[in-house]
């Protein structure tokens, strides 16, 4: 499951040091924190959410995987810091997908239309 919390906090750490702070993601935290944002990702309309966590992976230069898991990865932040935009943008929504997904001892819990 997507941990919007964490999300938000670490996103507020970033933002409260000052030597970091962007007036470009003013507001991101607050919308993270917005009570419907998983049911927008949900109903498929993540497009400003993937859009805010790739500005702020951009824009301070940090993990895709430690601000979506709160575990720092190595090679996703390779790939954050040498691609472009649209690279991290699908890093983004890669790991907003493998967070969503139920996880491996839940599998018991899942019925399959038949």
């Amino acid at each position: 499951m997507i941990d919007w919390a964490g999300i938000a906090g670490r996103i507020n750490g970033l933002v409260r040091d000052g030597a970091y702070a962007s007036p470009a993601l003013a507001g991101i935290d607050e919308a993270l924190n917005r009570p419907d944002l998983r049911e927008r990702l949900q109903s498929g309309n993540a497009f400003e959410t993937v859009r805010a966590l790739t500005s702020a992976v951009r824009l301070y230069g940090i993990d895709p995987s430690w601000l979506v898991t709160g575990t720092f990865d190595a090679t996703t932040h390779r790939v954050a810091l040498d691609g472009g935009f649209g690279d991290t943008w699908r890093l983004v929504q890669r790991l907003l997908i493998e967070e969503s997904a139920p996880a491996p001892e839940d599998e018991d819990d899942l019925t399959l239309p038949v």
